[in-house]
């Protein structure tokens, strides 16, 4: 039980090193959730090659149809939860824009009603409208100093919440479509369908083109803090 919550707690603060790194990177918006995706799906696939012994086979002999088209779904989803969040980030701040997506509980408790019939107590809408209020005035003003676009980034946050809480209820149901499926191998599949949705709406944005594999003139140092953004809480986080 010790050990569980020791996990939980340092998977947790791992994840929250996100948006920090994503800001350290110092590259677009449009490109981190990109190469971020990419990233991970690369360091999944060197893992999984070490952890199989090279065959690969073993891993697809697990997957069926359904299982497959699930996680192809949660990686979409997730895709679409990384674009939003990354232009939050940048137009609304990395702390807000944090506090913002943690409204996916909101959301989640909403499916958790309306789709498993869950009972909540009386306490738990006490503390829904606390916490409403206190996004409510964390949010602020619809001006700050430092972020033209801050009313877009307050939304995109909210938006990000939407899609992780969606993405927390489909990653559920894959679950139980790949239980054959070790974490690597999941998360792989999760990894490739974002990148997918991800290099979709930046190339329908005209950001990013079918010959573009990196931005122009990005520095070694920002691919070192992508790269540490993939692997820390992309993979490292949800891992534990």
């Amino acid at each position: 039980m010790k050990s569980n919550v020791i996990s939980l707690l340092l998977g947790a603060s791992i994840i929250g090193s996100a948006a920090p790194l994503a800001k350290l990177s110092n590259t677009p918006p449009n490109w981190v959730g990109i190469l971020r995706c990419t990233f991970a799906g690369i360091a999944l696939l060197i893992l999984i090659f070490i952890q199989e012994k090279g065959a690969f086979s073993k891993v697809i002999n697990r997957l069926s149809a359904p299982g497959i088209s699930w996680l192809a779904f949660t990686g979409g989803v997730f895709g679409v939860d990384m674009f939003v969040w990354h232009k939050a980030i940048y137009n609304a701040g990395a702390g807000l824009s944090t506090v913002l997506g943690n409204t996916q509980v909101f959301y989640l408790t909403i499916v958790g009603l309306v789709v498993n019939k869950e009972k909540v107590r009386g306490q738990f809408w006490l503390a829904l409208i606390v916490a409403i209020a206190g996004v409510y005035f964390l949010v602020g003003d619809i001006e700050v100093e430092g972020y033209p676009r801050y009313p877009f980034g307050v939304l995109c946050g909210l938006l990000t919440g939407v899609c992780y809480a969606t993405f927390t209820y489909s990653l559920s149901r894959s679950k139980e479509k790949t239980k054959g499926l070790d974490p690597f191998g999941r998360l792989f599949i999760i990894m490739v369908g974002a990148a997918f949705t991800l290099w979709t709406l930046n190339a329908a944005e005209g950001i990013v083109h079918a010959t573009s594999i990196l931005p122009p003139h990005l520095p070694i140092e920002s691919i070192g803090w992508l790269v540490a953004l993939a692997i820390l809480p992309q993979i490292g986080g949800w891992y534990l």
